[in-house]
């Protein structure tokens, strides 16, 4: 089976996903939320080098209730067929090379009556009794981070931030230099290593002059050496204020 579980490295940082048990939040409310450690200050004052993005009009975000989140990979499938997302096979995928813009991560945590907690899946491991492991799944996919560290490395400006909040990809202007997949921290990023959606290598759904024509006319399809990501599907958000403007709202 060729699988992308381990594909990613979040290089020893600690869990994104923060936990804590009831008990430890009547304690203390900002238990498991980092909050209650000690953060370096970025407030504009204390700043150097990142300064505030002014967003007049919109700032878009996406919300995900992760206690509703069963890990179903609906949401990846739905991705890929909104953007054009290819599908390389299972050969490419055992080189590391998936391009799902979404991702299911998965946590652990084993439930000890409130003693603190075991989440290190290394630590799991070595359990004896697993009937109390439980699992958080979390889709992951490009944050569009306010001070985006991938946005610094591009030496041609093909990743840029927008006056709405979003991270926007130029994929004419990519050269593949592939510095923002690397400054990554969540590792959301993909990189074209063929024509997927046109390669006759590649057996999939996209390989046939009629199939083509389930390809979704608003995205463009990427092409040869460039990056791509999520792009919080910014043609709904088009379309959303095009029809507002024609109804004149």
């Amino acid at each position: 089976l060729a699988q992308t579980q381990t594909h990613h490295s979040i290089e020893g940082r600690n869990s994104i996903i923060k936990e804590a048990t009831f008990t430890e939040y009547l304690k203390n409310p900002s238990t498991g939320t980092g909050r209650e450690e000690d953060h370096k200050d970025y407030t504009e004052k204390n700043n150097l080098f990142w300064q505030k993005y002014d967003h007049p009009q919109y700032n878009w975000v996406m919300a995900i209730d992760l206690n509703a989140c069963t890990g179903c990979g609906a949401c990846v499938v739905a991705c890929n067929a909104e953007n054009n997302v290819p599908v390389v096979g299972k050969a490419e995928v055992g080189r590391r090379r998936e391009m799902h813009w979404i991702r299911i991560d998965r946590y652990y945590s084993f439930n000890d009556d409130g003693k603190g907690g075991i989440t290190k899946e290394t630590e799991i491991a070595k359990l004896e009794d697993l009937d109390h492991v439980k699992v958080v799944y979390q889709p992951m996919m490009c944050q569009h981070c306010e001070h985006a560290p991938c946005e610094t490395v591009c030496p041609v400006l093909a990743t840029v931030h927008s006056a709405e909040g979003l991270n926007h990809m130029a994929y004419n202007r990519c050269v593949g230099t592939r510095y923002c997949a690397n400054n990554c921290p969540y590792k959301v990023r993909r990189f074209n290593w063929f024509n997927y959606w046109n390669d006759s290598r590649f057996d999939n759904y996209l390989n046939n002059e009629h199939t083509q024509l389930v390809l979704n006319p608003d995205v463009t399809t990427r092409f040869r050496g460039v990056m791509e990501k999520c792009s919080m599907c910014i043609q709904r958000i088009q379309a959303g204020k095009l029809k507002a403007k024609i109804e004149k709202r």
